[in-house]
């Protein structure tokens, strides 16, 4: 498949830089896949559009404030955004005895060997390839108190503006509860504490899982030939409960609907029990794709020739997202991040 097959035009007006409010107010294309009809809904009617029995599988994770600013010696300013999930430590070809990270050099440069300090701690470069750093960290760093004191929410660089305090709650999922992600699961922030009693009300059962969002998922792909991309690892988790549900659904022949791209990934790297429960995932999905757990798709409209538009196309066919996708911008549709929402289903919903 080559990468052209997944661009589009996405005009600046129509990406969001802030969310709806409330949450669930946000709009909400429904796509019911088999047939190709579209309807036009909003994020608070999900619990009138499932089909009691549905278990709709959330991600828990929790976004980290890992976006650091620092000042080298001779005064240039530098933004990293760290990732300080599980398994990103002593990470590349750098061998040492010491604890390092991972970092994405945002603004400013950096060489192997130079030192910059965010609130009077050093971090050196020990390794640089691009963009990607591995760093020293001071071996008496509590990174995680660090992070939350200094460190300020990793927005996406196409959110020309420096992240408010308003920011703390909107890029946060109201139920996320696991600090590790450098990345909203984005699916995740239209939901409320009143929404999940309606769909809990409505018989649709709420389960969580966590998978860490890392640079694996929002790193655009640079190969022309899609399948040649090859995804970062990311950190997943699937509780023994959430296993049970989804084990009683398939015997059930309940639907399965995955909040977004982040879920599915850690869904499918599961797989019915053929793979581990926890462990990193590198998995890439992408047309071509046999889907083996989910049967529905909640997510937000995503960006030209990245992953997440490629797990949506190769979950409801890449013609059917292209008309979508029209749809929506024709509609005034609200796209990325802090934007609007599209649910695919492949088995029949409630009208």
């Amino acid at each position: 498949m080559n990468l052209r097959e997944l661009d589009y035009e996405l005009p600046r007006e129509r990406i969001a830089f802030a969310p709806a409010e409330p949450r669930e107010a946000a709009r909400l294309l429904v796509v019911d896949v088999p047939t190709g009809r579209i309807r036009h809904h909003r994020v608070r009617d999900l619990p009138d559009l499932l089909p009691p029995g549905t278990v709709l599988v959330l991600n828990r994770s929790r976004v980290v404030k890992a976006r650091l600013e620092g000042e080298k010696s001779t005064g240039g300013r530098v933004t990293v955004v760290l990732d300080p999930s599980p398994g990103t430590f002593a990470q590349g070809s750098v061998v040492v005895a010491v604890r390092t990270c991972r970092a994405l050099l945002q603004r400013g440069k950096l060489r192997e060997g130079q030192r910059f300090q965010v609130a009077g701690v050093t971090f050196e470069v020990l390794e640089k390839q691009g963009k990607w750093l591995t760093l020293l960290l001071p071996p008496d760093l509590d990174l995680d108190a660090f992070l939350e004191t200094h460190g300020r929410m990793p927005l996406p660089p196409y959110i020309r503006r420096a992240p408010g305090k308003e920011d703390e709650r909107w890029y946060q999922p109201v139920f996320a509860d696991i600090p590790g992600s450098i990345a909203a699961p984005t699916a995740s922030l239209h939901f409320t504490e009143p929404l999940l009693r309606a769909l809990e009300h409505r018989g649709i059962q709420t389960v969580y899982l966590t998978l860490h969002v890392g640079p694996g998922t929002f790193l655009p792909i640079l190969t022309e030939e899609v399948e040649a991309h090859r995804m970062l690892p990311e950190w997943y988790e699937i509780p023994p409960g959430t296993v049970r549900v989804l084990q009683e659904a398939r015997e059930a022949g309940r639907p399965v609907v995955a909040v977004g791209t982040t879920a599915t990934r850690a869904l499918e790297s599961w797989a019915w029990g053929e793979g581990p429960e926890r462990g990193a995932t590198d998995l890439f999905i992408h047309p071509g794709y046999a889907f083996r757990v989910i049967s529905g798709l909640l997510t937000n409209f995503h960006q030209p020739r990245s992953t997440p538009l490629a797990l949506v196309a190769a979950f409801a066919g890449l013609d059917l997202v292209r008309r979508a996708y029209g749809e929506a911008l024709a509609q005034g549709y609200r796209f990325l991040s802090y934007g609007d929402a599209s649910l695919w289903l492949a088995f029949p919903g409630r009208e």
